[in-house]
């Protein structure tokens, strides 16, 4: 049953209006086509005096001939909620097929406009039903946030930090082994092992089980292994690294704690130190928490495939007794390069005489392209504390190495 424009309905420009007149289960109520080519937006409100449910199509057509448009599910049409649409094509008209349940004194009123949108609110306690209208939005988000939880396909955003607790009066790295960091021009195995037998995963006991190795393979791609520790016994990575970017507690045998003595990573066979994770509260052994959990490198090595966007650079200096510090980030690329002639090193950023915490938020987003290093260097008018923070998104590398 089919439900068309008759003398009971509206004449002139809504001839998709329908007057109140009862509708019965299954029926169809089709509306006319209208030129609506001087219009912008239309309203449709459903109403009936009894709860039924059904589908409206709202219908358009380019020739007024070929009829398209979405539905939209009315659960209840005792409510009368509006359903907008911004008016695109020529021709225009509405089709209403009624549910299961024969509507008493259903009408349809539809209005033109061309004006803005109707915004359609409800009270903060107010039950919405299913019908209503939405925006699709992204409530309390942000281009940050969503990139850290990798929301955005093939954007991450990231930080490093580091500190040297004892920069002299010459250029040297920061990183916690002070002096210059060592960057491996082969990959190798690396091992890991405490300074105290406590932290065990092989015989589990209160201090930490496993650390979790994150840095490049031989050929620079991202990866990463959980080691389980074995006390002051070094034990041997699986895999190779040229470049060892984060080291950190896995899993650890108390509530609210860490590692009891302090981590190191290094070269296999106690070769150089690549990464260290000291302590924070404490002293070693103790049942307090003692380990800061994270290794401070300082340094970043960028992925093969990535490239990263510098987006904060934050540096604090131990400025007690007037001291003041020369910092510089240095970025070297081509790191799997290890015959002449290589890639020199330079600087990206620098302040010299710093003689307080200094942030340098970057607008511009310092670019480094994959396989690049970058770390810093610093020195003092006396023996100084250094501690630097960098935050950066870490995105795909595109087609054209952007």
């Amino acid at each position: 049953m089919t439900d068309h424009l008759g003398k009971n309905h509206h004449s002139g420009f809504d001839r998709n209006s329908r007057a109140a007149a009862t509708l019965a289960a299954g029926a169809t109520f089709q509306g006319v086509s209208e030129d609506v080519s001087n219009y912008g937006r239309v309203g449709i409100a459903i109403y009936s005096e009894n709860a039924t449910d059904g589908v409206l199509w709202v219908e358009v057509s380019h020739d007024g001939v070929t009829w398209f448009g979405p539905p939209r599910k009315f659960a209840n049409t005792n409510i009368a909620t509006p359903h907008m649409w911004n008016i695109v094509e020529k021709y225009f008209r509405i089709r209403y097929v009624n549910g299961t349940t024969e509507a008493t004194n259903l009408s349809i009123q539809v209005q033109y406009s061309s004006n803005a949108d109707t915004t359609l609110v409800h009270e903060l306690n107010e039950v919405i039903p299913n019908e209503s209208e939405a925006t699709l939005v992204r409530v309390g988000t942000t281009f940050d946030l969503e990139a850290s939880r990798q929301h955005i396909r093939g954007t991450a955003a990231e930080f490093f930090f580091g500190f040297n607790n004892d920069v002299g009066t010459s250029w040297e790295d920061i990183h916690p082994q002070g002096g210059d960091i060592t960057w491996l021009t082969v990959a190798t195995k690396v091992e890991v092992l405490s300074s105290h037998a406590a932290d065990n995963g092989t015989t589990p006991g209160l201090g930490l089980h496993s650390v979790e190795i994150h840095g490049l393979s031989a050929t620079g791609e991202d990866q990463d292994e959980v080691i389980l520790l074995n006390g002051t016994a070094a034990v041997e990575s699986t895999l190779t690294y040229i470049r060892v970017n984060i080291v950190h507690s896995e899993k650890c045998g108390t509530y609210g704690g860490s590692h009891r003595g302090d981590i190191t990573c290094r070269v296999t066979g106690g070769g150089a130190v690549l990464s260290t994770m000291t302590g924070a509260e404490g002293a070693a052994g103790s049942s307090v928490q003692y380990g800061e959990g994270e290794a401070g490198n300082g340094f970043y090595s960028v992925p093969l495939g990535k490239i990263m966007y510098i987006t904060r650079i934050e540096v604090i200096p131990d400025v007690s007794g007037n001291k003041t510090v020369d910092i510089a980030l240095y970025e070297r690329e081509d790191l799997l390069d290890i015959v002449s002639p290589f890639s020199p090193r330079r600087v990206l950023w620098q302040e010299n005489g710093v003689d307080k915490s200094t942030e340098k938020p970057v607008k511009s987003h310092i670019k480094v392209k994959p396989l690049a290093d970058i770390w810093f260097r610093a020195k003092a008018t006396g023996a100084s504390k250094i501690e630097v923070h960098v935050d950066f998104y870490l995105l795909n590398e595109d087609d054209d190495g952007r």
